[in-house]
């Protein structure tokens, strides 16, 4: 704003609610993870469509690649629905499946758009969030994973940093780099003291990025405002 617009602007979050991702039971997280057919498999959870800002091609070979390591962990993906037409590159990324050595309904499922009772179910429910995104306004799903301890895997780009740092409270992969994506999701996956950390880096996260942390926020800067106008 300074450089471009020669004003400074005052910054406000974006925030998320915790208790909106209670604690689920054991018997909820199995009924959820058997509804897909899991069994005993890991479970990474990717929230919306396939579509190229996702980096969901990207995270489709990267679960190959998991998949050539020894690796067995079955991608969730949930939500779908956007204002834009992404079909061509989803049918696209789809017909990739098998040079991955994967198969829709084994490897991926799909469970299209669900209610936020659901959602918040399945944050809980999983074992590794991967967001791997290309392009984000701010990226609210990795707050929401956090707010739900799941650890978080993204990705390197920009708007992540202000509220992810890598190997504290996330790891944030080569945007756009497969292999690096893979390797990141491995460490998570074989490493349970890993993903402890940053589980507990998440909690220490979302409290300053609370929807009373936002409003807190709002009434200083009006308070500043009326202050600066009192004077004037």
């Amino acid at each position: 704003m300074r450089a471009e617009y020669g004003r400074t602007s005052d910054i406000v979050r974006n925030g998320v609610d915790p208790r909106r991702f209670p604690e689920i039971s054991p018997a909820q997280r199995q009924h959820l993870r058997d509804s897909v057919g899991a069994g005993d498999r890991q479970v990474l959870l990717s929230i919306g469509g396939i579509e190229p800002r996702k980096g969901s091609l990207e995270l489709f070979e990267a679960l190959g690649l998991l998949k050539s390591r020894g690796l067995d962990p079955l991608l969730v993906m949930l939500g779908g629905h956007s204002f834009q037409d992404y079909a061509a590159y989803r049918d696209a990324a789809l017909a990739r499946l098998p040079g991955f050595g994967l198969a829709l309904g084994e490897d991926i499922v799909q469970v299209g758009t669900v209610d936020d009772v659901t959602l918040a179910q399945w944050y809980r429910a999983a074992d590794v969030l991967a967001f791997p995104s290309v392009k984000e306004g701010f990226g609210l799903v990795a707050l929401e994973g956090q707010a739900a301890d799941l650890a978080v895997v993204a990705s390197s780009i920009p708007v992540f940093s202000e509220f992810l740092t890598d190997g504290v409270n996330a790891l944030l992969p080569t945007v756009g780099d497969p292999v690096a994506l893979a390797d990141a999701l491995e460490s998570v996956l074989r490493d349970t003291e890993l993903r402890s950390r940053l589980v507990e880096g998440g909690r220490l996260t979302v409290p300053a990025f609370s929807w009373i942390a936002s409003a807190q926020r709002h009434l200083e800067i009006y308070d500043e405002v009326l202050a600066r106008l009192s004077q004037s």
